[in-house]
């Protein structure tokens, strides 16, 4: 090979190993700079803004404390001290849930025009007094007193949910919002494991029967329990939430492009044109916010009646019970967390609708293998496995709910927990109504078509705005040239 040849070719492998070289450099350049992007974002989310800490330690307790004596205790309380009336359980809900909505809708509007830490301490004070009227009907048992005390809890609850909500949503910077309400449904949860767990401990001590004194002791138990979560909420203030979260948000907003925004404008065109009859500005909050109430009207149809199916029809002991209800709990933090994964690659609207489909077949293959005479064992597990699958996705909808929002509506927005939960009331009294009728089975298949109907909405969101980046919360954040005239028009659009 002549000399030059040579040369040429070990020029040509020099420049290539050089091309090599840089080429690694640079890619190891990206990998530092993407590790130092996740410590950055892991180090903004371990400072947790103190209002967060305060809103989710009240959870725990809060749903620890209704672990123990709402979720099948109440109930089968009421059936035992009716003689078994199916009515009675319906109407002592949907008592509690009118009182919830005539303070709620109010509560939403006042927390969107003065401070939000002022509505949480007076809903402490009616908690405070809820606590003492359900103990006081736990030691004298009667129909008409839990009626009174749980009028008590429903104001409570419209009160807090509202305005905690708000307050909580406040504190969470743009983009980050689905983690943190992931983590309150994971803490909810936990306090609805323990809650049962307690009951369990109860129930084992006192002789494992399901009578009127031993419903009342746990009842009393778990009001007790609920106290610390109410002494929290005066511990909250609007000011924390501004002073704290102004430099995340401020964070938040930067990161997002001209590019995304182009993008959520251009979902919310395709949107509206697919439903011309809605305002532009309204149809993510207006279609999530019918999915969740048509979905709480199925809900609540059947939720207080799973207790006396499990102690009536399959007539299982309340630590047998309690031992479901807390699987159902640990079942639904794994299914809640991969649900987030899920939804950062598909979409929160599209998982939360392929869930909850799940969970209606598996209600269907509930009653199924009920009537088919299978063992008690099999009806339990496919119970469990549909309760986990229906209600893992919930703070995904709520995530984008809020996503979608200005920050001064939110406590209007937040409102919708305590409608929901009347229409979950309300249908609980016609679900009592269908069991004295037509049955207890022929119930659940009504709430499983209810459920399917609900997916609607959220299956059309799925095809325009589906994705935690693509919310239309920085356009409405937006400063306007029209001020108070765009102010005007999107109060005519709420009435």
């Amino acid at each position: 090979m002549p000399p030059r040849q040579c040369i040429a070719d070990e020029l040509n492998n020099l420049s290539l190993s050089e091309s090599l070289l840089s080429s690694n450099e640079r890619l190891r350049e990206e990998e530092e700079n993407d590790d130092d992007d996740d410590e950055t974002t892991t180090n903004e989310r371990q400072e947790v803004p103190r209002n967060i800490t305060f809103v989710l330690l009240y959870t725990w307790f809060a749903f620890s404390g209704r672990g123990v004596w709402n979720q099948n205790c109440l109930a089968t309380l009421v059936f035992l001290l009716r003689d078994g009336d199916p009515k009675s359980i319906g109407f002592i809900t949907a008592a509690m849930g009118i009182s919830q909505l005539c303070v709620s809708i109010p509560t939403g509007i006042l927390a969107d025009k003065y401070r939000r830490d002022i509505l949480l301490k007076i809903g402490a004070f009616f908690g405070a007094a809820a606590c003492g009227a359900t103990i006081y009907a736990a030691l004298h048992p009667g129909y008409l007193l839990l009626v009174g005390a749980l009028i008590l809890w429903g104001i409570h609850w419209g009160i807090v949910n509202t305005a905690i909500t708000a307050l909580f949503s406040d504190s969470i910077p743009d983009g980050e919002r689905s983690f943190y309400f992931t983590r309150r449904a994971i803490i909810i949860n936990f306090g609805n494991m323990c809650g049962p767990a307690i009951a369990l401990i109860m129930f084992a001590v006192l002789g494992d029967k399901w009578t009127v004194k031993d419903c009342s002791m746990v009842l009393l138990a778990g009001n007790v329990l609920s106290l610390p979560g109410i002494i929290l909420l005066c511990f909250l203030s609007d000011d924390l939430g501004e002073i704290e979260n102004d430099g995340l948000e401020d964070n938040s907003n930067a990161i997002r492009t001209a590019v995304t925004h182009q993008d959520e404008t251009y979902n919310e065109e395709r949107l509206a044109k697919a439903l011309c009859c809605l305002p532009g500005k309204r149809i993510v909050p207006i279609l999530v916010a019918t999915s969740d109430i048509i979905s709480g009207l199925a809900s609540g149809m059947s939720i207080r009646y799973f207790a006396i199916f499990l102690y009536d029809n399959l007539g299982l002991s309340p630590v047998a019970v309690q031992i479901i209800y807390m699987m159902n709990s640990i079942l639904q933090v794994g299914f809640r967390r991969q649900a987030q994964r899920l939804a950062g690659t598909y979409g929160r609207c599209r998982v939360t609708v392929c869930m909850k489909w799940i969970g209606i077949l598996l209600m269907i293959s509930m009653v199924v293998s009920y009537k088919l005479g299978l063992p008690r064992s099999v009806v339990c597990i496919v119970l469990i496995l549909r309760t986990s699958f229906m209600n893992s996705p919930q703070s995904l909808t709520k995530s984008i709910l809020m996503d979608n929002v200005p920050k001064e509506e939110r406590g209007k927005w937040a409102s919708l927990e305590s409608v929901n939960m009347f229409s979950w009331s309300g249908s609980a009294a016609l679900g009592g109504i269908l069991v004295e009728r037509k049955g207890i089975l022929f119930n659940f298949c009504f709430t499983a078509v209810l459920q399917l109907i609900a997916t609607g909405p959220l299956l059309l969101l799925g095809f325009f705005v589906d994705k935690e980046d693509e919310t239309i919360s920085t356009s409405l954040n937006q400063p306007s040239e029209s001020g108070n005239d765009e102010e005007e028009e999107e109060e005519d659009d709420e009435e």
